[in-house]
């Protein structure tokens, strides 16, 4: 074969090596392609899933279907769903943020971000620390549910209504998302049913005046207080460089020096003389003390309404001493020598104290103070065409939007002169006012409609009373938390929204 020939052979070679590697890298792309496409729209329909699972998760969220479908509390008759627990979580939120109010920022808690975002401490957020209050809550209720029911106790059809009505003027964008009216009355029918229960069981505790009387006699110095006044002397022990006086003393006071000062302290015969000796004191420490320090010092010697504490020297000495008896203890651990002067001895408190029932409405639920008023004195004239307790209870149950009277009949007991609103108080203690008096108070907090039921009694009864009554309390509780436990789903609680 001539180099001629072997040179077109082989340059016929290469081409059609370069035409079948054209075809090779055509045939590639195609291939590329179709896989790209391929790959596009199977993206495009993950994605589209994906929206789609998210727009229905969150329509069901939306909708509380979830939350309702699933059990998130039970106890051994009554199951509490995920949208109730929403509910009980929300009402825990709220109620910290109406107690805190403005100062809820030095917590650390900022209401415009997720709570399971935000920490409380290391090791727990703050949607953990309000879910735990929400579980007590529903275990309480839970708890006192069971009993009534184990007792046969029930809401009448009257109260259902009442907690019905209730329901349906709640704000539903307070209790969390999903959470319907419903949810929230199923909620309330719990609450309202355990108060109704715990009211029952308070009433049936409810000692005599005899056995108050009788518990009084047997424990006297646990119901009453002494008043003195008390002045502490600091000295320097070079042996003890560690203690440092409590006062700015710049001349060096020892022991003897403070042995002294408290020899004058209790030479007095008055609390004029024993401030008088407690200011020499302050001056031999510091010759060059201002009057106003002197003054907030002396100001810091009273001490009223002391309790009494079991083998503790000074209280055993207050609580037996006459009037101007003088004490001295001395604590060698801190330097110091305390000097006391009794300025009244034991006595119990004997101030009266009154019961009254009401019922509170918002005015921005009536659109104003003027709605709030009429709707006020509706109901009022509704009660009073029927005038019994009961009758003012299932109004409270019904309309009051006092969350901390509204299950109660809207009762306050053993209510103090001077511990309520301004308008709310003077109308209680009207020197006038008797038993099964009724009228309209106003507040910065809303529109009261008033019921006085009567004279509480003194302080020490309804103290002693309310220790009775709380013994007999723990005691059932007791019984109750072994008979009816309640058992919590954390994937249900996790998923409530936060």
């Amino acid at each position: 074969m001539s180099k001629g020939n072997r040179k077109r052979e082989a340059q016929a070679a290469k081409q059609l090596k370069r035409l079948e590697q054209e075809k090779f890298e055509a045939k590639q792309r195609r291939v590329r392609k179709i896989t790209t496409i391929v790959t596009v729209v199977l993206l495009a329909a993950l994605f589209a899933t994906l929206i789609g699972g998210c727009a229905a998760q969150n329509i069901k969220l939306n909708r509380g279907e979830y939350l309702r479908s699933e059990i998130a509390a039970s106890s051994k008759n009554i199951d509490v769903d995920g949208a109730m627990m929403n509910y009980f979580f929300n009402d825990t939120y709220n109620s910290f943020l109406s107690y805190y109010g403005s100062y809820i920022s030095y917590f650390g808690l900022n209401p415009s971000m997720s709570l399971k975002l935000q920490q409380v401490s290391e090791t727990e957020t703050w949607f953990d620390y309000l879910m735990t209050g929400a579980k007590d809550t529903v275990t309480n209720t839970l708890k006192l549910c069971e009993a009534a029911k184990a007792e046969g106790v029930a809401l009448t059809d009257a109260e259902i209504a009442a907690v019905r009505t209730r329901a349906d003027r709640t704000d539903t964008k307070l209790y969390g998302r999903g959470t319907n009216k419903n949810d929230i009355f199923n909620a309330k029918l719990l609450e309202a049913l355990a108060y109704k229960y715990q009211i029952i069981k308070e009433n049936e505790l409810t000692p005599s005046d005899a056995d108050v009387n009788a518990r009084y006699e047997d424990n006297t110095k646990s119901y009453q207080f002494v008043d003195y006044v008390s002045f502490p002397l600091y000295y320097v022990d070079a042996e003890k460089k560690d203690v440092k006086p409590a006062r700015d003393q710049k001349a060096i006071v020892t022991e003897e020096d403070v042995k002294g000062f408290a020899e004058e302290l209790k030479a007095a015969t008055s609390v004029d003389e024993f401030k008088a000796a407690a200011t020499d004191v302050l001056k031999a420490e510091n010759a060059d003390i201002a009057e106003k320090d002197i003054e907030t010092a002396l100001a810091a010697l009273a001490t009223a309404d002391a309790v009494y504490t079991k083998d503790d020297k000074v209280s055993e000495w207050a609580f037996d001493a006459k009037v101007g008896d003088t004490y001295v203890a001395i604590d060698a651990e801190k330097c110091t020598y305390t000097v006391y002067m009794l300025t009244e001895e034991a006595h119990r408190d004997e101030t009266r104290t009154i019961n009254v029932r009401h019922v509170l409405l918002y005015d921005d639920t009536y659109k104003n103070r003027e709605g709030a008023l009429k709707k006020a004195e509706e109901l009022l004239t509704q009660f009073q065409s029927v005038s019994a307790t009961d009758a003012f209870a299932l109004m409270a149950l019904q309309y009051s939007e006092d969350p901390g009277s509204c299950y109660n009949g809207g009762l306050y007991l053993n209510v103090l002169e001077g511990s309520m609103v301004e308008s709310f108080d003077k109308w209680c203690f009207d020197e006038s006012r008797k038993a099964g008096d009724t009228g309209i108070v106003e507040s910065e907090f809303g529109v009261h409609i008033m019921y006085f039921e009567g004279e509480g009694g003194e302080v020490w009864q309804a103290t002693v009373r309310n220790d009775i009554i709380n013994e007999g309390l723990e005691k059932l509780d007791t019984e109750w938390k072994k008979e009816y436990t309640v058992e919590f789903d954390n994937n249900v609680l996790d998923s409530i929204p936060g």
